[in-house]
């Protein structure tokens, strides 16, 4: 797919593998629309996107939370491309997790790319084009981007896949 001029969603682009691919995608001129929890990191990484004359918008906000995927729909209008890149991990035993941080890890690496994927699809069918891209950036630590977590840890994530539309 052409991406000069197409309105591209990255979530978890402040660091790592979100702010690799939002240098490299930026390359291709299209409209990125940056996410990530972190506002000073995002816009550090948003300023370089810019210096390579891609038009960039970057969206501080929590995909786990409702009301900041409503808030991101609105913002990045129609999606040509989304990347459900943002992950958290807790890298404790499972048994030795609070409810809370199984919980945000659901929230975030689950019900968000499924939310987000759901709010975007429409028009890229309607359209009968569109990318959706799912991989969790906190699964890219301690060597287990195959998705084994170390012995003795659990994470909730999602595995990368892509899935062309049309």
């Amino acid at each position: 797919m052409e991406l000069t001029g197409r309105t591209v969603l990255l979530t978890g682009a402040s660091r790592g593998i979100g702010a690799l691919l939002a240098t490299e995608l930026a390359k291709h001129r299209p409209h990125l629309v940056l996410v990530a929890r972190d506002a000073r990191e995002l816009e550090t990484v948003a300023l370089r996107c810019r210096e390579t004359g891609a038009r960039v918008t970057a969206v501080a906000a929590d995909i786990s939370s409702a009301a900041d995927r409503e808030r991101l729909r609105q913002t990045s209008g129609t999606v040509d491309v989304l990347i459900n890149n943002a992950g958290v991990e807790t890298t404790m035993m499972l048994t030795d997790q609070a409810r809370e941080h199984v919980e945000a890890q659901i929230a975030t690496n689950l019900v968000a790319p499924i939310e987000l994927t759901r709010l975007a699809l429409p028009a890229m069918i309607a359209r009968r084009r569109g990318v959706v891209a799912h991989g969790c950036a906190g699964a890219q630590v301690d060597g287990c981007a195959g998705g084994l977590p170390p012995p003795r840890r659990a994470r909730v994530q999602i595995p990368e896949a892509t899935y062309p539309q049309g």
